[in-house]
């Protein structure tokens, strides 16, 4: 969770989405949303960064497989930002 939240912000902050060392995760969505992404998109990054912020401060169980697909959801955000969105090349 960790390593993850840290990947999608210094993916947005390479494409110049405005995100601040130590943003909270309402923070973060209120700068993402700025970054055109799709609803889904949005809702899906949302719903990551909340299961995410649950493992890391209240120590919500996680297992191996729900940690591949969150993994795999951040690269496939980071493709579709990169290939057809304009975003970091």
């Amino acid at each position: 969770a960790l390593e993850l939240t840290a990947i999608l912000k210094r993916f947005f902050e390479a494409v110049g989405t405005a995100v601040r060392p130590g943003d909270s995760t309402p923070e973060l969505m209120a700068h993402v949303e700025s970054a055109a992404l799709e609803p889904a998109e949005l809702g899906r990054l949302g719903a990551l960064l909340a299961a995410w912020d649950r493992v890391k401060f209240a120590r919500a169980a996680s297992d191996v497989d729900e940690a591949h697909r969150a993994e795999a959801e951040v690269e496939g955000l980071v493709r579709r930002r990169s290939d057809g969105a304009g975003g970091a090349g």
